[in-house]
């Protein structure tokens, strides 16, 4: 799959899942949340992968929703339920998660 807004990168048995709109401070939206799912459910069938990390592109890890967008009624509920499947995504998993973070 084509991301646009998040990297996918697999290397030595490290899968690394980057939230890429540093713009933005990697701010959610629906979209990215189904790339992530995306990307979870890859990861989960390579079975080369035995380390995930996720991490955010710039100086924020993650935002939250981007309150922008979130307004947006019916982008706002399907950011809600997306943001519901990846972290079901992510507890589902059988790859070790380990998250990089960064302060502000």
């Amino acid at each position: 799959m084509d991301y646009q807004t998040i990297i996918l990168d697999k290397e030595e048995h490290i899968a690394t899942i980057t939230l890429n709109r540093p713009e933005r401070l990697n701010a959610i939206t629906p979209e990215m949340t189904q790339e992530i799912i995306s990307a979870l459910d890859d990861v989960e069938e390579d079975l080369e992968m035995r380390v995930l990390v996720l991490t955010g592109a710039g100086r924020a890890f993650w935002s939250g929703a981007d309150v922008g967008r979130r307004s947006e009624g019916e982008r706002g509920a399907r950011l809600a339920r997306g943001a519901e499947e990846a972290r079901l995504g992510m507890s589902r998993n059988q790859t070790v998660l380990m998250r990089k973070l960064r302060g502000l």
